[in-house]
């Protein structure tokens, strides 16, 4: 049997045709749960249905371009050309679409209105009707999986009336979206800060703070992060904030968005602050009447020991007992002094550097690892920020000494952009994250940190031992 020759292929797969009959595409134009049109060959909006018309005439009306007559795939090409979220790929499945090389298009994009964060799902599908081609298009609020409509819902309205800011970006960290919440905290407009990155906003004129670029070094990476930040409003005042960013992926992995919560604690701060000073004038009260007062009764008491053994001969049996007590009342004086001195050391009024440098000479003990100091000895810091960096060295070197069985520990202190960086270091045992430590020790350094503003990190250093970090902004 004689073969027929082949027919010559395309190297376009042949696809089947959709037809929508009348009586359908009526029923999806009257449907009251997505915004749909219809395009024609061309994509042109031929027909909408209700839900489509109030939205579009919501958002700008026939300006819009998303009425009866416009030119859809016109629209899609201006969002691309402006960058919006998935517009470029829309307009590129569009024109697929239109030519008869794809049946159908999905995606989900943000939309986010003045008063509420908004995420639709779009679907495009091409069909036949009345031997003409046509594309039906509709718009609905993403509710997929578990989230319902009503969940969404209860969501968007938590972010519209929360206390604490919220702000979405996309998954580069600009700005889509703020609430009510972060306006009136910050005093910049939604429209004022849309398409900014957030370190940009938070920034202001400080910019180069260390806070600032570990956030930057967050969003690079697609990492959640959480930090005390001091920034700055719209009128440039400063104000302290509690901010979470942590970033939100999709099921695959895939990083979609960034949602940062702010929290206005400047009130906190401010009281936290009048707290630290009280304590710091009560602590150099203590001190004073300890040195003044109870300081001065033993050298009183022991010059008055010293004149009783000038009366006595070396071989008179009370004269050792007299020495003795002599020798007890130094040994008090000397830890009336340490303790006056631990409690408001007198040498930060010379600056940070030159008291890191007195304690790590205090802290050289005989028998003990040496304590040495290297970098700034500047004095231009504010009482606060020098003092609590100075009990931050002061309990690093403690915990050193005490349980890392170290031959040297040193104490660095160096200016960084915007900031000073604090140091302490060992050759010790080491430090292990995965042990819960059992004194208070971090905890406190954690929270004297937190009061200036500054970030702390505890971990192994390059070398082994222990390495302490304090990076502490410039006010």
């Amino acid at each position: 049997m004689k073969q027929r020759p082949a027919a010559a292929t395309s190297s376009r797969p042949r696809r089947r045709r959709t037809r929508l009959p009348v009586e359908v595409l009526n029923a999806a134009l009257d449907a009251e749960e997505a915004n749909i049109a219809v395009l024609d060959h061309s994509g042109v909006i031929v027909a909408v249905n209700q839900p489509w018309r109030m939205f579009y005439e919501g958002n700008g009306g026939s300006d819009s371009g998303c009425g009866v007559g416009a030119d859809y795939v016109a629209v899609c090409r201006r969002g691309a050309e402006a960058h919006a979220a998935m517009a470029g790929q829309s307009l590129v499945a569009l024109e697929q679409i239109l030519r008869g090389e794809l049946q159908r298009f999905e995606c989900h994009y943000p939309c986010h209105g003045p008063e509420e964060p908004r995420w639709f799902g779009m679907r495009m599908n091409r069909f036949i009707a009345d031997d003409a081609p046509y594309v039906l298009v509709s718009h609905e609020i993403a509710t997929t999986g578990s989230w319902s409509r009503e969940t969404f819902e209860k969501l968007s309205m938590v972010a519209r009336n929360t206390t604490s800011g919220v702000v979405i970006m996309d998954a580069r960290a600009h700005i889509e979206w703020v609430n009510a919440a972060f306006e009136r905290a910050s005093g910049y407009g939604r429209s004022e800060v849309e398409g900014r990155h957030l370190a940009a906003v938070f920034g202001g004129t400080l910019r180069d703070d260390p806070k600032l670029k570990a956030m930057r070094r967050a969003v690079s990476d697609g990492r959640s992060i959480a930090m005390t930040v001091l920034t700055q409003r719209r009128d440039g005042t400063p104000f302290w904030v509690d901010l979470r960013l942590d970033a939100v992926r999709d099921p695959h992995g895939a990083l979609h968005h960034y949602v940062a919560i702010q929290t206005d604690i400047t009130e906190r701060r401010t009281l936290e602050r009048k707290v630290s000073d009280a304590s710091a004038h009560e602590r150099e009260r203590i001190a004073h009447d300890l040195h003044d007062g109870l300081g001065q009764e033993l050298t009183g008491a022991r010059l008055l020991l010293q004149a009783a053994a000038g009366h006595l001969t070396l071989a008179s049996p009370a004269m050792e007992p007299l020495v003795n007590a002599a020798d007890a009342l130094d040994r008090s004086m000397e830890e009336i002094r340490a303790l006056a001195q631990d409690l408001a050391p007198v040498q930060l009024a010379q600056g940070l550097g030159h008291a890191l440098e007195l304690l790590a000479a205090h802290m050289s003990i005989p028998g003990g690892a040496p304590v040495e100091f290297a970098g700034s000895t500047e004095a231009a810091l504010p009482r606060e920020t020098a003092e609590q960096l100075f009990r931050i060295a002061q309990e690093a070197v403690s915990n050193s000494a005490r349980h890392a069985r170290a031959r040297t520990i040193s104490i660095t202190l160096v200016p960084i952009p915007g900031g000073l960086e604090l140091r302490v270091a060992d050759d010790g045992k080491g430090f292990d994250a995965a042990l819960r430590p059992k004194g208070r020790g971090l905890g406190i350094m954690t929270h004297r940190a937190g009061l200036i503003g500054a970030s702390l990190h505890v971990g192994p250093g390059p070398d082994g031992g222990t390495l302490v970090t304090c990076v502490a902004p410039r006010p």
